[in-house]
């Protein structure tokens, strides 16, 4: 964010320079801000900052398999658009936001034409000639010899080329049959769980906002169950007792950059939903192996993080444990009952750590690494999870006992959201 952050100030200055340092003495400094975003778009700066931090950090977003991934999928299965149906989408079509899309167009100037100072360029003819409000064509035209049009195009079909040699590379897949109907309008399932009472997952989309639903496994058909927020956590299941926890988060009406937490708890037989209201910021509730307890990630406002313990019946405290200062808790798994997992970041990334109850010790599992770590749950010897280790989002088990990690799919760009279901043998995604 740091990287991101500064390169959008090194953006501005422009506006300090030439032409345009008279309108400073008029404006003030608000001035570079306009002419920073103006002359390129919003697309162009922002992929022109994930640039940035994509090639000073080992963790950018443009490191990470979801940021790009719709485009990849889209332009192996043949979908041609318009660099402004994808900037600005349509109520049909699902569209990515623009930081993907400015990434694409100016990360494929600068290899296709061999101009890394592109941007410099478009900033500086801003700067000398500030009527040319339309810079960003004009140094478009300058370096390609084309407009945006053939341009993006060249730019997609090289993408096409290089993606399709990637994922042809990892063949063999794993096969896999559609469980649902494919919709006409773009529709989501994620968070899925598969628990005694059948499989939930959360359905949202163009023509709903987000729901909990079940699904039947033989016929694929939908139930919905119950509204939910659409910032949620991962969804964790208490065996014993047949309930599914989560976390959701609210902004506050009055301030809009505070927020608060809510637990939930489900009973999957009847539906019924109790809430836990606190105070403090908690999140990503993992049910002991028992369900007497629950424990939550727990921000404080100081930076600090820690997993806390709830009784799962009334919400009270239990107990709380401090986190070191190196590491932001995410995810929680209970798999023993002084034993708690969790994944965290830490300066080197994702990373898998072990919590002591009895000793207040922390212990490391997973050495970070700067991938992501999603979808943390339990498994019979061990824990699984998604990461994008291999540069796609697959799902993996790690081996508490022999302390070995294996990767348990293989497909062509990636899948997430899994849902192991053992007895049959089976994994929903």
């Amino acid at each position: 964010l740091s990287i991101h952050e500064s390169r959008h100030v090194s953006q501005m200055q422009f506006g300090m320079t030439q032409a345009m340092k008279p309108f400073n003495w008029i404006f003030g400094e608000m001035f570079n801000i306009l002419t920073a975003v103006f002359y390129p778009g919003m697309a162009t700066m922002e992929g022109d900052a994930v640039i940035m931090e994509t090639a000073y950090s080992n963790s950018g977003r443009g490191r990470i398999a979801d940021f790009l991934n719709y485009y990849r999928v889209a332009f192996d299965e043949g979908v041609e658009r318009s660099w402004y149906k994808w900037r600005y989408g349509s109520k049909r079509f699902y569209t990515p936001n623009y930081y993907a899309l400015g990434y694409i167009t100016i990360g494929g100037i600068r290899t296709l034409y061999d101009c890394p100072d592109f941007m410099y360029r478009m900033y500086e003819l801003a700067a000398r000639r500030p009527y040319d409000l339309g810079a960003y064509y004009t140094t478009i035209k300058n370096v390609t010899g084309k407009k945006l049009k053939p341009v993006f195009k060249e730019i997609s079909d090289s993408l096409k080329v290089e993606w399709k040699a990637e994922a042809d590379a990892r063949a063999p897949y794993i096969p896999f049959d559609a469980l649902t109907k494919t919709s006409k309008i773009y529709t989501d399932y994620t968070q899925s769980i598969s628990t005694p009472d059948g499989l939930f997952t959360v359905k949202s989309g163009y023509l709903n906002t987000p729901v909990l639903i079940k699904i039947d496994l033989d016929s694929g058909k939908e139930k919905f169950v119950h509204n939910i927020s659409a910032n949620i956590s991962n969804l964790q299941l208490d065996e014993n007792n047949s309930r599914i926890w989560w976390s959701e988060s609210t902004r506050s009406s009055r301030w809009s950059l505070k927020s608060k937490s809510i637990l939930y708890r489900m009973d999957t037989g009847s539906g019924k939903v109790k809430s836990f209201r606190n105070r403090e910021l908690l999140h990503n509730p993992a049910p002991s192996p028992e369900g007497e307890l629950v424990a939550v990630a727990q921000y404080n406002v100081n930076g600090t993080t820690g997993v806390t313990i709830l009784e799962s019946e009334g919400g009270q405290w239990r107990e709380g444990h401090q986190a070191p200062d190196s590491l932001q808790i995410v995810e929680l798994a209970w798999k023993e009952q002084n034993n708690i997992y969790c994944s965290a970041i830490s300066d080197g990334g994702y990373g898998i750590y072990m919590l002591d109850r009895r000793l207040d010790r922390w212990k490391m599992i997973l050495q970070p690494r700067p991938v992501m770590i999603t979808n943390l749950n339990c498994t019979d010897k061990g824990l699984s999870f998604t990461s994008d280790l291999d540069g796609e989002n697959e799902l993996y088990n790690l081996d508490l006992q022999n302390n070995t990690l294996i990767r348990k799919s293989r497909s062509r760009f990636g899948l997430s959201d899994y849902a192991d279901i053992p007895e049959a043998g089976l994994a929903v995604f």
